[in-house]
């Protein structure tokens, strides 16, 4: 969880390590609020120049209203045994389970991450050659 009082993901923002950030929150109220404050945060870094917020990424954990709950929405992850029969392992889904269920809405997600940040590279490209 980025904190951002204490400057844990500001200071990587800052020093300039990222072009976009994704949150992952659950459908909990206090994940949302979580997530809610960060994303203000981030929000506030790109007004300055910064990293700005590529969207959040939802992790399904079947509470009510979770999607309804959340806005900016890029992807969403259902709960999977399968993910801790993995960590269990010692190895990742896409290893041991690479034809499930999550194995493709992880491939889903990265696709989603990838086009965000794609659209990210064509606004700066569009905007240096206007300068």
């Amino acid at each position: 969880l980025g904190d951002v009082v204490c400057g844990g993901f500001a200071m990587p923002i800052r020093e300039g390590y990222a072009d976009k950030v994704f949150i992952v929150t659950s459908g909990e109220n206090m994940a949302i609020y979580a997530a809610a404050n960060i994303a203000c945060a981030v929000k506030a870094f790109e007004a300055r120049g910064y990293a700005g917020l590529g969207g959040l990424i939802l992790n399904r954990r079947g509470v009510k209203r979770e999607q309804e709950k959340a806005t900016d929405i890029i992807a969403s992850l259902d709960f999977s045994p399968l993910v801790g029969e993995a960590e269990e392992l010692g190895k990742t889904v896409m290893e041991v389970f690479p034809d499930s269920d999550i194995a493709g809405e992880y491939k889903k997600l990265a696709d989603a991450v990838l086009a965000v940040c794609r659209e990210e590279q064509v606004r700066k490209d569009n905007a240096k050659e206007s300068a």
